[in-house]
């Protein structure tokens, strides 16, 4: 549960999609997976290039599932209660941070804005290293029953183009298929 890339300094009330496109489209630094491996994102974000997203319209968050006896009616159901299970630890990880380092829960308002972006960067960093370098640390061993036990280019700035909105349904199709047919054979 490591930090990959951290790109502050944005308000709070700028939306998520808009942060990540620019991120994508503006700094030369953004850490592109290798092909075939891709970074999840909400439904509120784009489907395209390297991010793979839900369905919308189905079932996703975690507790939608919680007292289910038979919780799949369709291979998007499948898909997307995987999905939400894998986006779990990334939202884990942003609240260890903020247990670890109360100031990011908090505010830093009295601080001057490159001082809250420098801010940002070192407690990520340090999360990274405390994550790393210690092994019995007592934050990052606290037991998560939303956390799943098996956790294991040719991308281009700017906005998607057709071909790639497309090839990320069609993918996302597959993965859905795929893990159907596995759970599911005839």
């Amino acid at each position: 549960m490591n930090f990959t890339y951290v790109y502050a300094g944005w308000e709070g009330s700028a939306a998520d999609a808009r942060v990540l496109d620019h991120a994508v489209s503006h700094d030369n630094t953004f850490p592109f997976p290798p092909i075939g491996k891709y970074y999840l994102v909400d439904a509120g974000f784009t489907n395209y290039q390297c991010f793979l997203g839900p369905y919308r319209g189905t079932r996703y968050h975690l507790p939608e599932w919680r007292g289910q006896g038979r919780p799949y009616g369709t291979p998007q159901d499948m898909f997307n209660h995987a999905h939400s299970r894998l986006r779990n630890v990334i939202e884990r990880c942003f609240g260890l941070l903020k247990k670890r380092f109360p100031i990011l829960q908090w505010g830093m308002p009295s601080y001057l804005l490159n001082h809250q972006v420098d801010i940002v960067i070192a407690c990520c960093t340090l999360h990274n290293f405390i994550h790393k370098f210690s092994n019995d640390d007592l934050i990052f061993n606290e037991p998560d029953e939303d956390t799943p036990a098996d956790m294991e280019t040719f991308y281009h700035r700017g906005h998607p183009t057709t071909y790639e909105l497309e090839s990320q349904r069609i993918l996302r199709d597959s993965i859905a298929m795929q893990m159907w047919a596995s759970n599911h054979p005839n």
